[in-house]
């Protein structure tokens, strides 16, 4: 499991949603990103022709999703490009810690929407017909919801991280060696 296992990158996802002041996690930030998906997920369960009513929009879930986690594939690229240009020009930029460690965690988060990307997408397209109210498919609607959830708040926590990482780059823009 080792090379398949997405343990390490979830675990750097975790790290993401700490309090500005500490390392500590930040509660508002992890009931965002887990409670409410899973009361999306618990309510799927529950109401299951809701749920079956809900697969009806999957088709284009599942292709406004597989875009945005294809761009954020480039993202990705993107960010380790600027991570690597920061790293070569050992602090001339007057780059802080905190805004490095910024992007490595901006790095993750994407990383991490891409991944809850690619897995609601592969619920949604399991889940079965429109219809079908079986166990089976409520139970993979209900992880589609769950996990389409928490790549929205993912994407948009990303969205704030690059402005932020933007007002910082920035400011090293039209400066003269």
């Amino acid at each position: 499991m080792g090379k398949i296992s997405l343990r390490g990158l979830f675990i750097r996802y975790l790290r993401t949603l700490h309090s500005v002041d500490d390392d500590s996690l930040y509660i508002p930030d992890v009931f965002v990103h887990f409670a409410i998906p899973f009361g999306l997920f618990i309510w799927a369960i529950i109401d299951t022709h809701s749920a079956a009513a809900v697969r009806a929009y999957f088709a284009n879930a599942m292709t406004a999703i597989s875009v945005i986690s294809g761009f954020m594939c480039g993202l990705a690229i993107m960010i380790f490009e600027l991570r690597i240009n920061l790293n070569q020009s050992n602090g001339e930029l007057g780059e802080n810690a905190h805004e490095i460690e910024l992007i490595d965690e901006l790095f993750s988060d994407v990383l991490w929407s891409v991944v809850v990307g690619f897995l609601s997408v592969g619920c949604m397209a399991i889940s079965g017909e429109i219809n079908d109210i079986a166990a089976v498919n409520n139970l993979f609607t209900a992880f589609s919801l769950a996990l389409c959830c928490n790549f929205i708040v993912v994407t948009l926590m990303c969205l704030k991280r690059i402005d932020v990482c933007y007002q910082f780059i920035s400011r090293f823009w039209g400066r003269k060696k």
